[in-house]
């Protein structure tokens, strides 16, 4: 496939996942009462649009040691992905059947789910951010500042991830993680209109060629 089509085809998913990403935090913080299954879905569907925008992104850095950090970042991605679907499922399911469930089962899927999401939280929001962060600073592809607005998001990322985890959540917690996840959605937003660009560099040297 070309260059060129898969920069397109990424550019695409990652604006329109990042856009999804915002709007569905915002649905979910100000409907937090309400079902939460439409959120649940949408969050798979645009976990899966970044995940194009992942791939480009890292087919498109080259040279070391940008290179290793974007194979580190896609491998992470897709990890997180995986915590993502599989964590948003079962909340959406839960959603759906938490009548029909008993006390004890309900509370030991709960578990599963928390500790799925905690999981997507660490990997994607912190590990993901700060290796696509590490390759964009240190590439001649990218703007630096980028790299580094996208490492610093990851840390805070990390720290959140691990201290919901394993401290459980509280209000300075939670404001910094969705700062760090609002941090990465921009970015992811915007690398995807750096891609665009590079997508029509690429048809822009290709008919020079021909």
């Amino acid at each position: 496939m070309e260059d060129r089509i898969v920069y397109r085809v990424g550019a695409w998913g990652a604006i329109i996942g990042g856009i999804l990403a915002i709007a569905v935090n915002v649905f979910r913080s100000e409907h937090a009462t309400e079902s939460h299954q439409r959120a649940m879905i949408g969050i798979i569907v645009l976990s899966l649009l970044i995940l194009l925008g992942f791939f480009a992104l890292t087919r498109s850095i080259d040279g070391a040691p940008a290179s290793t950090w974007g194979r580190l970042a896609w491998g992470t991605s897709l990890i997180g992905v995986t915590f993502s679907i599989a964590s948003h499922a079962i909340y959406a399911a839960l959603d759906r059947d938490h009548d029909l469930m008993g006390a004890d089962v309900l509370d030991g899927v709960e578990l599963v789910a928390d500790s799925l999401f905690f999981a997507w939280a660490i990997t994607f929001f912190g590990a993901t951010a700060l290796f696509y962060g590490l390759a964009m600073a240190t590439s001649t592809s990218y703007p630096t500042w980028l790299g580094w607005v996208t490492v610093a998001g990851g840390v805070v990322g990390l720290i959140t991830g691990f201290m919901h985890a394993f401290a459980g959540a509280t209000s300075t917690s939670e404001l910094l993680f969705a700062l760090s996840a609002g941090i990465f959605s921009l970015v992811i937003i915007y690398m995807g209109v750096l891609l665009l660009r590079r997508s029509s560099t690429a048809v822009a040297l290709t008919a020079k060629a021909t």
